[in-house]
């Protein structure tokens, strides 16, 4: 469930790349708002580990006061931080592509 999720919140990249990057600035701005997510992410895994030892969790260690992997976190959020960027790199693209070819298009001829 929680992959479906993050996939789903990559395709938001790719979507909002398409309706939004019309610039670079606002290409930057897309990225960097991929790693305030990522950020956000980890800061919540934080939150809801848990600060007792937990049974459940073998692998986990002692981190910050909480019981949880926090390299592990880092590592698989930055695995969706890469797709991100890459979703949002083809979407800026693929639009300017099309409204490239779009202008083409609806160029009077001369």
């Amino acid at each position: 469930m929680i992959v479906l999720l993050e996939l789903a919140a990559v395709g938001l990249g790719f979507v909002l790349a398409l309706a939004f990057g019309t610039t670079r600035r606002r290409l930057w701005a897309l990225l960097g708002l991929g790693l305030l997510l990522a950020i956000g992410v980890f800061i919540l895994a934080y939150l809801s580990a848990s600060p007792d030892d937990p049974a459940s969790c073998s692998d986990c260690g002692y981190y910050w006061g909480r019981w949880w992997e926090p390299y592990f976190t880092a590592f698989i959020l930055g695995f969706y931080f890469i797709l991100w960027c890459v979703l949002v790199l083809v979407g800026y693209a693929v639009r300017g592509r099309f409204v490239e070819r779009r202008a083409d298009v609806h160029t009077p001829p001369s």
